[in-house]
């Protein structure tokens, strides 16, 4: 079967590649429309680092991401867009920061053209490395330089700069057109995440209606199961709760002690910073189409947190969530206009 790869360079090149080999080659949107494509991404615009995020749900993680890229980035963290790999073994991610328009100008061309992606895969992550491994990649028009640890255009200065003492070595064509078929299987970061996360309808055949009926009766059964659920978890005693918090906020903000003694000395009055946090983070998860742009914890015990996404009504359903929480909200007018909302509350647990 041939798969198509497109690079979103800007001639719109693209190749197609049967049993690993190039078969063909062609530049324009035109000639792919109806197609699904993976689209590659140019590494100038992407920045990627290595983060401890440990297991994180993919919405806390990316949180905790925006944060980590909001106090290392110039740009105002509103106008960028971040996203997250999957964990490895030592709870290590890849993040990608990209400015929103970049992403949201590609995603608009492919539209436009008719033409479906599977996946949105910045190209200095194509090549898979091993252990202690420097290696520069051709991928399609882009130059890349790949190790463990490091990602990024191949760019002399940068090699000299971020990896003066290691040999660089060429990659085996071969290996990189396979790197890139099984791009189509799984992405090592795919960018399409948060405001750019796939939304396709679905249909329910007559096989389905039936599953679904048998769900609906198990979803009955476990209706009935909530109550005692809820009489459990609110009889937890409130020091267990409050290690739970510590210890998440501890994976946010990176491992080791030194995390818990800054959450520690941020608990502030009220309820204090954890269980406030768990709360916010709470929501966000559960709203699932709303990110978190900043954030800060005062001294009479209310968080002030900045939240943005593509539309007004997922900011409404966040308040609500919150809401329904118990927690007592001020602020929370929306602003913004087109592809993005935003709202600030002031959040205090109870």
């Amino acid at each position: 079967m041939n798969s198509t790869i497109l690079f979103l360079d800007n001639a719109y090149s693209w190749l197609r590649l049967a049993d690993g080999q190039i078969v063909a080659r062609g530049e324009g949107l035109e000639f792919l429309a109806g197609e699904t494509v993976v689209a590659v991404a140019p590494p100038e615009p992407v920045r990627l680092f290595r983060a401890a995020l440990g297991d994180l749900a993919p919405a806390q993680a990316r949180a905790a991401a925006r944060q980590l890229a909001g106090e290392a980035s110039l740009s105002p963290i509103e106008t960028l867009h971040v996203a997250c790999g999957d964990p490895d073994d030592e709870g290590q991610r890849w993040v990608a920061v990209i400015e929103t328009a970049h992403v949201a100008d590609w995603l608009t061309d492919l539209a436009h053209a008719g033409i479906a992606i599977a996946s949105l895969t910045p190209a200095a992550l194509v090549p898979d490395v091993k252990a202690n491994q420097l290696v520069r990649v051709r991928i399609g028009p882009f130059g890349v330089v790949r190790g463990q640890s490091l990602a990024f255009a191949d760019d002399a200065a940068l090699v000299a700069a971020l990896s003066p003492d290691a040999a660089v070595a060429d990659a085996d064509p071969d290996e990189v057109n396979h790197a890139l078929s099984g791009l189509f299987a799984a992405s090592p970061l795919d960018l399409r995440q948060g405001r750019f996360a796939p939304r396709g309808g679905w249909h329910l055949g007559a096989p389905a209606k039936r599953r679904f009926g048998l769900m609906a009766l198990a979803a009955g059964i476990l209706a009935l199961a909530i109550p005692v659920v809820e009489v459990i978890r609110l009889n937890r005693s409130s020091a267990a709760l409050e290690a739970e918090a510590l210890s998440l906020e501890a994976a946010a903000l990176g491992p080791g002690p030194p995390a818990l003694e800054r959450l520690t000395a941020m608990r502030g009055p009220g309820a204090g910073f954890p269980v406030t946090w768990r709360v916010v983070s709470g929501a966000v998860q559960a709203a699932g189409t709303a990110e978190l742009s900043s954030a800060s914890f005062g001294n009479d015990g209310v968080l002030t947190a900045s939240f943005h996404a593509s539309a007004p009504a997922d900011l409404e359903s966040l308040k609500a969530r919150l809401e329904g929480s118990g927690a007592q909200l001020s602020g929370g007018v929306v602003s913004g206009m087109g592809a993005q909302a935003n709202v600030t509350f002031g959040v205090k647990a109870q």
